[in-house]
Protein backbone atom coordinates (compact mmCIF):
# COMPACT_ATOMS: atom_id res chain seq x y z
CA UNK A 1 0.00 0.00 0.00
CA UNK A 2 1.25 3.62 -0.94
CA UNK A 3 0.95 5.89 1.58
CA UNK A 4 -1.99 8.55 1.43
CA UNK A 5 -3.28 11.29 3.04
CA UNK A 6 -7.20 12.33 3.78
CA UNK A 7 -9.51 14.69 4.94
CA UNK A 8 -13.40 15.32 5.63
CA UNK A 9 -13.39 18.25 2.97
CA UNK A 10 -10.97 19.64 0.65
CA UNK A 11 -12.80 22.11 -1.47
CA UNK A 12 -12.28 26.13 -1.08
CA UNK A 13 -13.37 28.86 -2.20
CA UNK A 14 -11.29 31.35 -4.87
CA UNK A 15 -9.72 34.12 -3.01
CA UNK A 16 -10.23 32.38 0.28
CA UNK A 17 -7.46 31.96 3.16
CA UNK A 18 -7.96 29.04 5.05
CA UNK A 19 -5.52 28.49 7.95
CA UNK A 20 -4.50 25.10 8.04
CA UNK A 21 -5.76 21.25 6.77
CA UNK A 22 -5.44 18.76 8.94
CA UNK A 23 -5.06 15.23 6.84
CA UNK A 24 -4.65 12.14 8.23
CA UNK A 25 -2.04 9.45 7.12
CA UNK A 26 -2.55 5.84 5.53
CA UNK A 27 0.25 3.84 5.48
CA UNK A 28 1.72 0.81 5.47
CA UNK A 29 5.34 1.90 6.89
CA UNK A 30 6.68 0.29 10.37
CA UNK A 31 9.14 2.89 10.69
CA UNK A 32 6.77 5.63 10.56
CA UNK A 33 8.00 6.91 14.39
CA UNK A 34 11.54 7.91 12.65
CA UNK A 35 9.58 10.37 10.53
CA UNK A 36 10.65 14.60 11.74
CA UNK A 37 9.68 16.52 9.09
CA UNK A 38 7.23 16.57 5.42
CA UNK A 39 8.08 18.62 2.91
CA UNK A 40 5.25 20.31 0.73
CA UNK A 41 4.44 21.89 -2.23
CA UNK A 42 1.07 23.02 -3.73
CA UNK A 43 0.28 23.12 -7.22
CA UNK A 44 -2.22 25.45 -8.70
CA UNK A 45 -4.36 24.21 -11.71
CA UNK A 46 -1.21 25.41 -14.54
CA UNK A 47 1.23 23.89 -12.59
CA UNK A 48 2.87 27.06 -10.73
CA UNK A 49 3.92 26.54 -7.37
CA UNK A 50 2.35 28.33 -4.33
CA UNK A 51 4.47 29.82 -2.06
CA UNK A 52 4.80 29.75 1.80
CA UNK A 53 3.23 26.85 2.75
CA UNK A 54 4.48 24.67 5.63
CA UNK A 55 3.54 20.92 7.10
CA UNK A 56 4.30 19.39 10.64
CA UNK A 57 3.68 15.34 10.72
CA UNK A 58 1.91 14.21 14.21
CA UNK A 59 2.96 10.39 13.90
CA UNK A 60 1.81 9.87 17.52
CA UNK A 61 -2.06 10.26 16.92
CA UNK A 62 -4.31 7.91 16.20
CA UNK A 63 -4.42 8.39 13.16
CA UNK A 64 -1.75 9.92 12.35
CA UNK A 65 -1.81 13.25 10.72
CA UNK A 66 -0.17 15.81 8.83
CA UNK A 67 -1.29 19.53 9.54
CA UNK A 68 -0.71 21.67 6.59
CA UNK A 69 -0.30 25.78 7.23
CA UNK A 70 -1.38 27.71 4.21
CA UNK A 71 0.05 31.50 3.26
CA UNK A 72 -2.57 34.01 2.91
CA UNK A 73 -4.97 34.07 -0.48
CA UNK A 74 -3.21 30.74 -1.89
CA UNK A 75 -5.95 30.41 -4.57
CA UNK A 76 -5.74 33.07 -7.30
CA UNK A 77 -7.80 31.10 -9.80
CA UNK A 78 -10.16 28.40 -9.59
CA UNK A 79 -9.65 24.46 -10.54
CA UNK A 80 -7.81 21.64 -8.99
CA UNK A 81 -4.95 22.23 -7.35
CA UNK A 82 -2.43 19.53 -6.16
CA UNK A 83 -0.72 19.06 -2.61
CA UNK A 84 2.55 17.32 -2.85
CA UNK A 85 3.59 15.90 0.50
CA UNK A 86 6.61 14.16 1.58
CA UNK A 87 7.12 12.32 4.89
CA UNK A 88 11.16 12.89 5.77
CA UNK A 89 13.21 10.56 8.14
CA UNK A 90 16.99 10.13 8.86
CA UNK A 91 17.13 7.13 6.86
CA UNK A 92 14.34 7.45 4.23
CA UNK A 93 11.57 9.23 2.43
CA UNK A 94 8.53 8.77 1.81
CA UNK A 95 6.10 10.25 -0.90
CA UNK A 96 2.77 10.48 0.00
CA UNK A 97 -0.05 10.14 -2.81
CA UNK A 98 -1.06 14.12 -4.57
CA UNK A 99 -4.21 15.25 -2.73
CA UNK A 100 -6.11 17.19 -4.98
CA UNK A 101 -8.03 20.67 -3.94
CA UNK A 102 -10.94 21.87 -4.88
CA UNK A 103 -11.08 25.69 -5.63
CA UNK A 104 -14.58 27.01 -6.59
CA UNK A 105 -15.60 30.15 -8.22
CA UNK A 106 -18.49 32.41 -8.17
CA UNK A 107 -19.13 32.12 -11.84
CA UNK A 108 -22.85 31.15 -11.96
CA UNK A 109 -22.56 27.72 -12.61
CA UNK A 110 -23.21 25.16 -10.07
CA UNK A 111 -21.40 24.94 -6.67
CA UNK A 112 -20.68 21.74 -5.04
CA UNK A 113 -23.68 22.19 -2.64
CA UNK A 114 -25.67 23.77 -4.73
CA UNK A 115 -25.20 20.29 -6.67
CA UNK A 116 -25.68 17.68 -3.47
CA UNK A 117 -28.91 20.19 -2.39
CA UNK A 118 -30.25 19.30 -6.26
CA UNK A 119 -29.34 15.63 -5.93
CA UNK A 120 -28.93 14.01 -2.38
CA UNK A 121 -27.43 11.04 -3.95
CA UNK A 122 -24.15 12.81 -5.62
CA UNK A 123 -20.67 11.46 -4.79
CA UNK A 124 -19.42 12.33 -1.32
CA UNK A 125 -16.05 13.03 -2.77
CA UNK A 126 -15.69 16.54 -3.27
CA UNK A 127 -12.83 15.87 -5.84
CA UNK A 128 -15.67 13.31 -7.88
CA UNK A 129 -18.28 16.01 -7.50
CA UNK A 130 -15.92 18.55 -9.04
CA UNK A 131 -14.71 16.49 -11.77
CA UNK A 132 -18.29 15.50 -13.26
CA UNK A 133 -20.15 19.29 -13.04
CA UNK A 134 -16.81 20.71 -14.60
CA UNK A 135 -17.05 17.98 -17.36
CA UNK A 136 -20.84 18.40 -17.48
CA UNK A 137 -20.24 22.40 -17.80
CA UNK A 138 -17.56 21.89 -20.53
CA UNK A 139 -20.74 19.51 -22.29
CA UNK A 140 -23.06 22.10 -21.71
CA UNK A 141 -21.24 25.54 -22.87
CA UNK A 142 -20.27 23.26 -26.23
CA UNK A 143 -23.58 22.78 -27.46
CA UNK A 144 -25.76 25.84 -25.87
CA UNK A 145 -26.17 29.12 -27.52
CA UNK A 146 -22.54 31.42 -26.89
CA UNK A 147 -22.59 32.80 -23.15
CA UNK A 148 -20.93 36.35 -22.98
CA UNK A 149 -17.74 36.09 -20.00
CA UNK A 150 -20.28 38.90 -18.36
CA UNK A 151 -23.75 37.71 -18.35
CA UNK A 152 -25.74 35.68 -16.21
CA UNK A 153 -25.84 32.08 -16.09
CA UNK A 154 -29.16 31.29 -17.00
CA UNK A 155 -31.36 28.70 -14.90
CA UNK A 156 -32.28 26.13 -17.76
CA UNK A 157 -28.03 26.10 -17.87
CA UNK A 158 -27.49 25.01 -14.86
CA UNK A 159 -30.62 22.35 -14.59
CA UNK A 160 -28.73 20.92 -17.92
CA UNK A 161 -25.34 21.10 -15.88
CA UNK A 162 -27.31 18.80 -13.33
CA UNK A 163 -28.88 16.63 -15.13
CA UNK A 164 -25.79 16.07 -17.32
CA UNK A 165 -23.68 15.39 -14.31
CA UNK A 166 -25.79 12.83 -13.45
CA UNK A 167 -26.09 10.87 -16.68
CA UNK A 168 -22.10 11.18 -16.42
CA UNK A 169 -22.27 9.66 -12.75
CA UNK A 170 -25.16 6.86 -13.76
CA UNK A 171 -22.94 6.15 -16.86
CA UNK A 172 -19.99 5.49 -15.24
CA UNK A 173 -21.41 3.40 -12.56
CA UNK A 174 -22.63 1.09 -14.98
CA UNK A 175 -19.20 0.68 -16.61
CA UNK A 176 -15.93 -0.42 -15.63
CA UNK A 177 -13.83 1.01 -18.67
CA UNK A 178 -14.70 4.54 -17.32
CA UNK A 179 -12.31 6.11 -14.54
CA UNK A 180 -12.81 9.01 -12.17
CA UNK A 181 -10.47 9.54 -9.39
CA UNK A 182 -7.43 12.06 -7.88
CA UNK A 183 -4.69 11.49 -10.88
CA UNK A 184 -6.92 11.23 -13.68
CA UNK A 185 -8.24 14.85 -13.50
CA UNK A 186 -10.62 14.36 -16.37
CA UNK A 187 -13.55 12.13 -17.12
CA UNK A 188 -14.98 10.93 -20.29
CA UNK A 189 -17.21 13.18 -21.89
CA UNK A 190 -20.65 11.09 -22.84
CA UNK A 191 -22.78 12.57 -25.31
CA UNK A 192 -25.96 15.40 -24.22
CA UNK A 193 -29.67 13.30 -23.97
CA UNK A 194 -32.42 15.04 -25.29
CA UNK A 195 -33.47 16.39 -22.16
CA UNK A 196 -30.33 18.25 -21.43
CA UNK A 197 -29.86 19.66 -24.99
CA UNK A 198 -33.46 20.78 -24.73
CA UNK A 199 -33.00 22.68 -21.56
CA UNK A 200 -29.88 24.57 -23.64
CA UNK A 201 -31.06 25.18 -26.93
CA UNK A 202 -35.42 25.14 -26.33
CA UNK A 203 -37.34 23.92 -29.72
CA UNK A 204 -41.07 24.68 -30.02
CA UNK A 205 -43.71 21.60 -30.92
CA UNK A 206 -44.35 21.91 -33.99
CA UNK A 207 -48.01 23.17 -35.48
CA UNK A 208 -50.19 20.33 -36.93
CA UNK A 209 -52.62 21.45 -39.72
Amino acid sequence: MTTRATADSVAYWIAASPSELVLDVETDLTDLAEVSAVSVALLDPQGVVVPGLSAIPDVNAEPPIITVTFPTDPFTVGGHYSLRLTLEAPTFTEPVDPVTLVVQTHDGWLTLQQARDLWPQAPDDDVTLSMLLTSAKVACVAFAPIILPDAVIPENYRQAQFQQARSLWLAMSATTESRIGDEQFAVTVYPLDWNVKQLLRPRGIPVMF
